[in-house]
């Protein structure tokens, strides 16, 4: 084959000669242009892998140098509470830093806990720039498990919830956080800005994201300029006072957001007046539309004018009284008259005891020495100097006993009868009462 290229190039004539060189010397360009293509792109593959054996390495190193290291606690094994949520973002930041993948589910719940504590967030730019970095290291943790959508996720919530002048420090986290920083930074500022109008009949506090917003004054918030590297995460500016309606309202805000993504809102009264407003939103999409939330409800209008004089109603005619039957009652009988006072009866009966007791005691007497020596033995013809005076009261005894018999007896009798005269017309507490004084009486 050489032998009879030479013999072809011996029998060409010099201008075919020529050109031929020329074509022989384009030949050799384009092959070195080829070549060295070859070589960049072999090179850039060579780079591009050693890069991910070294991150490789990196992390396996990094889980092997932190094996013994402690976990975060679980957030949810204790009631929560604002330092603890603090406490646990700071433990899966430290996590991220060792070890990547394992990271992933603390720094998430972590997260997820901040926004019940929305007023002590918001009061704490410290905490705010803490859970920006979260953010970051989220995004990081995601790479490193080569989920690259969810570390886009990571990395738009982290520019929609910095705060108002704070710059997400992607640049600590390596190239790739950088890289992919930037690429999210250029995406949120080809997306259109959408109003949100918020209005509050109340004085009111306002939070976008746990970020504090406006706070008792009326506040007009215009669109939000473009994110760039200096500030990535401005969603609102303060603006002048603008035509957010004719009612009026304690507080007006306007804010401008993005249309991707959701936003937390959190609306409270400064004086406590109404319960919080907390939602989750997403701007609308379409152009022109504006998302609008009313706080608390219209205070009743004040009255200049003179209040007309109240007109009292009619009192109600008193309810007839209540027809009650007449029940007659049969008259009480006439007490029978005694025949005489029941002391006297009783009166009666004493004497008449006494008087038994007197002639008894005189009968007993008769016959007996006057000067106490006994008579019932003595003769009479012993003389009378033996007993020169004796008792003769048998007779009048004897009276004393009639008589008191007599007046014990119509004691007795009158007694009785006016007993069982009055007896029945008396009452259970009267006979009671008649038959203690009685008895007592006899006691005596």
């Amino acid at each position: 084959m050489i032998h009879s290229l030479l013999t072809s190039l011996l029998l060409m004539s010099p201008p075919a000669q020529a050109e031929a060189e020329r074509d022989d010397e384009a030949s050799l360009e384009s092959e070195r242009d080829d070549a060295a293509n070859l070589d960049a792109e072999t090179e850039t593959e060579t780079e591009t892998e050693t890069e991910t054996e070294t991150l490789d390495e990196d992390e396996i190193l990094d889980e092997d140098a932190a094996t013994n290291a402690a976990a975060p606690a679980d957030a949810t094994s204790e009631e929560m509470t604002y330092p603890r949520a603090i406490e646990a973002l700071r433990q899966g930041i430290e996590l991220g830093d060792q070890r990547p993948k394992e990271a992933i589910p603390f720094l998430e719940q972590a997260l997820a806990q901040l926004p019940q504590f929305t007023p002590a967030l918001a009061a704490d730019p410290e905490v705010l720039a803490l859970r920006a970095e979260a953010y970051v290291s989220l995004a990081r943790a995601y790479l490193t498990a080569r989920d690259k959508a969810m570390a886009r996720a990571a990395l738009d919530e982290g520019l929609r919830s910095a705060p108002w002048d704070h710059t997400l420090p992607a640049e600590r986290y390596g190239p790739k956080v950088e890289r992919l920083w930037r690429e999210r930074i250029k995406a949120a500022n080809a997306l259109p800005r959408q109003d949100v109008l918020v209005k509050c009949w109340v004085d009111c506090r306002v939070y976008l994201n746990e970020r504090p917003v406006a706070a008792s004054e009326r506040v007009e918030q215009t669109e939000p300029p473009a994110l760039s590297l200096d500030d990535d995460s401005n969603d609102s500016d303060d603006g002048d006072d603008g035509d957010l309606g004719d009612e009026d309202y304690a507080a007006q805000v306007r804010l401008g957001t993005l249309t991707g993504g959701s936003y937390r809102l959190w609306i409270e009264a400064v004086d406590g007046s109404a319960e919080p407003l907390i939602t989750d939103f997403s701007p609308p999409e379409a152009e022109g539309e504006a998302l609008e939330f009313i706080f608390a409800t219209k205070p009743a209008p004040i009255s200049t004018d003179a209040p007309a004089p109240v007109v009292e109603p009619p009192a109600p005619a008193p309810a007839p009284a209540p027809v009650v039957p007449v029940v007659p009652v049969a008259p009480e009988p006439a007490r029978q008259k005694r025949l005489l006072p029941l002391p006297a009866e009783i009166s009666a009966m004493l004497v008449g005891a006494g008087l038994i007791a007197s002639g008894a005691v005189l009968f007993t007497m008769s016959g007996k020495c006057a000067n106490d020596a006994a008579s019932k033995d003595i003769v009479p013809t012993d003389g009378p100097d033996l007993c020169p005076s004796l008792w003769t009261t048998s007779t009048a005894g004897l009276a004393l006993v009639g008589a008191g018999a007599g007046v014990f007896s119509a004691g007795t009798v009158l007694l009785a009868v006016d007993e069982a005269r009055t007896g029945k017309q008396r009452t259970g507490k009267e006979r009671s009462a008649a038959r203690v004084t009685l008895g007592w009486q006899f006691r005596f």
